[in-house]
């Protein structure tokens, strides 16, 4: 290591002292020299351990996935009300009005509906849920949705997440008095339940004794009610064409007491709404 920089350090006064080494002798070996010199530094850098990488939440990565709903109420202390359950079986969202103060009156008020106490409360699964239901058609309502077909059936899913360093959610989504916050599920992330196989759908609905009539139009898709889907007297034509969309469909009539059909693919099945008999179906499913 001193003789190469003895071999630099003279070549270079040689040259800017007028000392007699020839000029193609010297250029080479001060080239010699810094190559010498790179790899030893080289060898010595083999020597130095890697430091470690900066810690995940440096990069603002969505490392977090969806709660139990269950453990979302009873162990983390979330009111029923306080997330988007405010916004069931409704057409619209309120993106500015993520989450909610236990002491909202609108969360106040879901808290005591059948939404909550039938069904989000009861769920012991972490799949996602609609941020608002989801027609399988475009509505004849006024005004009419400024969305595409395909928006309007798909909304954004969501679930309670741990509010963390790895989990950060925008601004407006910490659950105000919890360690939780709202996640709106992106593409890719966290599992729906609307995506789901109708079997699978209808367990879960009987193990956590869900009422259908809540479920399907707050995790799944619908028609919207009519009449010529009263079970009844739905046509064999009605019924092929909300088989043809091979995704879990509710259709039902006006008459919100009156039964109601589980489509999927060929796969119907009837139940009667409401809490605990509208958890199974009325029957074998009818082809």
């Amino acid at each position: 290591q001193l003789g190469l920089q003895f071999i630099l350090w003279y070549s270079i006064l040689s040259l800017n002292a007028g000392v007699h080494m020839p000029r193609v002798l010297a250029f080479p070996a001060i080239a010699a020299a810094l190559l010498l010199d790179e790899g030893a530094l080289a060898i010595r850098k083999k020597d130095i351990p890697t430091p470690p990488p900066p810690p995940e939440w440096m990069f603002n990565k969505r490392n977090c996935s969806c709660l139990n709903w269950k453990e979302a109420y009873d162990l983390h202390g979330a009111k029923c009300g306080q997330g988007l359950e405010r916004f069931a079986d409704s057409l619209w969202m309120d993106k500015f009005r993520i989450a909610a103060y236990p002491t909202d009156k609108t969360a106040m008020e879901y808290a005591e509906k059948d939404v909550c106490k039938h069904m989000f409360t009861r769920m012991n699964f972490n799949y996602a849920m609609n941020t608002r239901i989801a027609p399988m058609h475009m509505p004849d309502i006024y005004p009419k949705p400024h969305v595409s077909l395909q928006e309007l059936s798909t909304p954004q899913t969501w679930c309670y997440v741990r509010a963390s360093l790895t989990c950060s959610m925008p601004h407006g989504h910490h659950v105000p008095g919890t360690g939780l916050s709202i996640k709106l599920v992106e593409p890719g992330e966290d599992v729906a339940l609307r995506d789901l196989p109708m079997e699978k759908i209808l367990d879960l609905a009987k193990t956590n004794i869900l009422d259908l009539g809540e479920l399907l139009p707050n995790a799944a898709h619908i028609m919207w009610p009519h009449d010529k889907y009263d079970p009844d007297n739905v046509t064999s034509e009605d019924l092929s064409l909300v088989k043809a969309f091979n995704r879990p469909t509710m259709i039902m009539s006006t008459d919100v007491k009156k039964a109601r059909l589980f489509v999927q693919g060929d796969n119907v099945v009837k139940f009667q709404p409401g809490w605990p008999q509208g958890s199974v179906p009325l029957e074998m499913p009818l082809q």
